[in-house]
């Protein structure tokens, strides 16, 4: 799990990993945390750029936000090391949105079409656990037969997950889409008595003046 970076949405990025990681199941996987501070320097060390330098790691969480988290840094960090990873943590509106901005910063189509939005197999998934399984069933079929490469190496998929195995505290931030941790450190209102979440506290400006009486 790489969470944190230097970015104006730090916080965001650590109240993901904390959601992602509390739905792990501790018997099942053995969770590795690579911290990255304000300042950009790396806890306890960082990913280096080097294939099999990293035998421990099987697959790679980037939770990062923003800056070098959702502009193609890191996910070129990762292709030079070698490391399967997933992609994007969001929701398919949120999933859908980061395609238009990496089409509008100029990634080719052929880029695009490897990230998978919405994620998994369509099997109907609704709760947490069942997207999770639809995203499991999807990455068994992808290793088992996804696309080779020209010098017949596999390449890693890229998905966009909706929800996080076992993650029943997540919400929707309804002004950007992403999905956030339904915790009390989350930016949040009050509106028709629902507790509505945020990314941050610049989407729940956002509502508040969209809807006058949010909050009230």
């Amino acid at each position: 799990m790489i969470y944190g970076g230097r970015t104006g949405e730090h916080e965001v990025s650590v109240r993901s990993a904390q959601a992602i990681l509390a739905g792990l199941d501790p018997e099942k996987y053995e969770k590795i945390e690579y911290f990255i501070d304000k300042q950009g320097k790396w806890s306890p060390r960082p990913i280096l750029p080097e294939p099999g330098a990293h035998p421990d790691i099987d697959v790679v969480f980037p939770v990062l936000h923003g800056t070098f988290g959702e502009d193609g840094t890191m996910q070129g960090l990762l292709e030079l090391a070698g490391l399967p990873y997933v992609g994007l943590v969001a929701s398919p509106k949120r999933g859908t949105g980061v395609l238009a901005e990496l089409r509008g910063d100029g990634v080719p189509d052929e880029q695009l079409a490897r990230i998978d939005v919405p994620a998994g197999l369509d099997i109907g998934a609704r709760t947490p656990a069942e997207i999770a399984l639809s995203i499991l069933a999807k990455i068994v079929a992808v290793r088992r037969d996804g696309p080779v490469a020209a010098s017949g190496e596999q390449h890693p998929r890229i998905v966009a997950i909706a929800g996080a195995p076992g993650a029943a505290a997540l919400a929707v931030d309804p002004i950007c889409g992403m999905t956030v941790a339904a915790v009390a450190s989350t930016p949040q209102t009050v509106h028709n008595g629902e507790t509505v979440y945020f990314c941050c506290e610049g989407c729940k400006s956002k509502f508040e003046a969209q809807h006058e009486h949010a909050g009230a």
